[in-house]
């Protein structure tokens, strides 16, 4: 079991709810920066938590619900958290 989940998990992780995340966005174009907690042992989103500009509001809202769909291989650590970029 790796370490933690590699850049190609995450990117794939983030792109199987990207439809979802472009469907919350409606209207509002930009970068949605979302800050996620994947869970180690069950490699699921513990956490997101959107930053910048739309942080706050409800299509951030919407764009962190989304995101807590992804998830990647198990991996041995407890959590790691990453910063994800989706342009909208």
């Amino acid at each position: 079991m790796p370490d933690a989940p590699s850049r190609s998990d995450v990117i794939a992780a983030m792109a199987s709810v990207r439809g979802a995340v472009a469907t919350c966005a409606v209207g509002r174009g930009g970068v949605a920066q979302v800050r996620v907690t994947f869970s180690g042992p069950s490699g699921r989103v513990m956490n997101a938590v959107m930053e910048g500009q739309f942080a706050g509001t409800p299509q951030g809202s919407c764009i962190a619900r989304a995101v807590r769909a992804a998830s990647v291989p198990r991996f041995s650590q407890p959590s790691v958290t990453i910063s994800y970029p989706f342009q909208i």
